[in-house]
Order: C-alpha cells, then structure tokens, then sequence
C-alpha cells in the first residue's frame, strides 16, 4: 500500500474526524468505558482543529482516503502523543496498520529529535492491532486507562461504606479542609510509591508545602478525599475527581479516581477495599454511572490491585527514549519541512 504523508490541512479535516469516530465506535464495542464524545465526527473534527494549532499534525493517505493522523507536541526533552490525536483506520490489516503508524510516526518524531525531545509518550485506544503498531515502533508499554461501570453484575461485588466484616474498627470518612496535613502526608506516600523499584516513574518535584497548596486547590475545585481510619489513625487516602475534559479513553464527565495510598505496615487489610467501596458508594449516590483511573503498569500494588476490583483497560500509554547521544545537534538529521 503507497501511503504519503503530509502536514494535516483543512482539506483532510473532516474525513480525518471519520477516521477517530470510526476507531472509537470499533474500540467501544470491546471497550464500553471510552469516551461517547469521540464517537461524532463534528466533535472530533473540532478537537482536531484545536489540537493543529499546538502540536505537529500529520495525516497518512492511500489514494484517495485519509487512513491515519497523529499530532505530537513537544514538552520540554519530552514529547505528548495524545490519543485525541491518534487514529488508524480500523479496517486496515495489522500489516497495513503498522505502516501507516510507522510512517506517521518518522513523520513527527524526525521534528521532535531534531527539537531536542528524546522521551516519546504516546496514548492509544486499547486494541491489539495498535499496539503491536506501537511496538513495531519500539514504543513500550509504560501504563494504561481503565474504567467500571459503578453499577455491574458482572463487577465483583462492592459494598457500601460500611466496615469488613473482618475489621469493625476501620471507617471512612470524606475530608475537609481541617484534613490537608493529612491529605497531603498520604499524596506524598504515592508519590514516594512511584519513585521506587520495580516502577521508577520520572522524580516528581513534590513538597510538603507544594503538595498541601495542590491538595488544597483540589478541593476548591470540588474534589473529594477520601480517608480512612483506623484505631484513631488515617491510614488511607483515595481521591476522587472528574474526567478531564476532552479525554478519548475515559466517559466525559464522569468519576476518575486521582492518588490513592495506604500506609505500608495497613496494606493488605482491606483499606483499599474499604476507600473503593466508598468512592462506589459516592458515585452510585449522585447518579454517576462510570468511574476511571490510569496506572502504572509496573506498578505491583495498583494494577493487580484495580483489575481485580472490576476495572478493564480502554487506553495506553507507551513510551519509546530515543539514545541521548542525540542530544548532541550535530547528530539531528533536520526534518525536511520543520
């Protein structure tokens, strides 16, 4: 299959749209938690627009139809592949899938180098043929999105915020503002989590006082914190916000669960249990139908811990460094039409 690449125009852009709604309502048949939203043309050829006049846009077209976008942005020594932005026509075959991600992919990445972003994150809808794109491209699997229904038989059972049997003394209550020292105490438990082996997330710059001003900010902006106690002591921390807006591997508007911690000498006691019963429990309350998350795939205590509560994967998150010898400029191939 010929495919030529070029700088996505306003000439493509509608049937570009078609080729991101149409992905989307393929995805969805396996994946009900993505994002309604992506499932109209009108909505996505918007979000295109705007997303053109940040990133670098690329379109892939066989004869004469579009068969693939992908827009990247650079952020410092890193580059942001947004899966808004990324779309393969889903009738290709895997081979021809892989083509065309390929040479949309040289297309941007020949910029981004040659800008000085060597770190490529990229985000998918979760479909096989994507990703063995992804790692065709050397792309490795680095997270995912996730999502449940709050209401599913086929969930495993989530009871509301009462106490486990097992462990009457445990409770959990919403925070307040006379909770931040807590709150921020617990978040920065998270943090610490993801700046160890096997994980090894990139360091985080986070304070006390910086984390305490960001969770205080939060709950201005209406997020809930969620604690848990026991014998006296909070040893939990679970919060709760909204699905950030224009997010493709989440339902607009609905629940996302943001840092979760336990304490290390409580794990293993049914704390997380008891805080996602509760934050179940609170969107259950108000009528909210899907809650979301993303973790860390190397992260041995979040991800076997969220697939087991009834959460399946509707995105990832790759990440491909390019050999920091490119960091000298005299290395950088130019792009021929930066």
């Amino acid at each position: 299959m010929r495919v030529i690449v070029s700088r996505l125009e306003e000439e493509h852009l509608g049937d570009a749209a078609a080729v991101v709604a149409h992905e989307q309502e393929r995805a969805a048949i396996a994946h009900p938690g993505l994002s309604e939203r992506y499932l109209d043309p009108h909505y996505c050829r918007e979000r295109l627009m705007e997303l053109t006049e940040t990133h670098i846009a690329r379109v892939a077209v066989a004869g004469d139809r579009v068969v693939g976008i992908l827009h990247a942005a650079r952020d410092g020594a890193s580059a942001n592949l947004p899966a808004s932005g990324c779309a393969i026509a889903p009738d290709l075959d895997p081979d021809q899938t892989t083509q065309v991600f390929g040479e949309l992919y040289a297309a941007v990445a020949s910029t981004l180098v040659e800008n000085g972003a060597l770190r490529h994150l990229l985000e998918h809808v979760a479909a096989p043929r994507l990703a063995q794109s992804a790692a065709s491209m050397t792309f490795a699997h680095s997270g995912s999105w996730a999502a449940r229904r709050l209401r599913s038989p086929r969930s495993p059972s989530l009871s509301p915020t009462a106490p486990l049997e097992s462990d009457l003394a445990l409770s959990v209550r919403i925070g307040t503002v006379d909770d931040l020292d807590t709150i921020s105490r617990l978040a920065l438990i998270e943090v610490a989590q993801r700046s160890v082996s096997p994980v090894y997330a990139p360091p985080a710059e986070e304070t006390p006082t910086r984390m305490r001003q960001d969770r205080a900010e939060g709950l201005a902006r209406g997020q809930v914190h969620l604690l848990a106690r026991r014998d006296g002591d909070d040893i939990g921390l679970l919060c709760i916000d909204r699905v950030p807006e224009h997010q493709r591997l989440l339902q607009h508007d609905q629940l996302y669960l943001g840092p979760a911690a336990v304490l290390p000498h409580a794990r293993g006691g049914g704390v997380g249990r008891a805080l996602l019963n509760a934050a179940v429990d609170w969107g259950i309350e108000r009528d909210f139908e899907w809650i979301g998350l993303a973790f860390a795939e190397s992260n041995l205590l979040a991800r076997p811990f969220w697939l087991r509560s009834g959460f399946t994967v509707t995105g990832h998150v790759r990440i491909r460094g390019i050999h920091p010898a490119y960091e000298d400029a005299e290395l950088r191939i130019p792009a021929d039409d930066a």
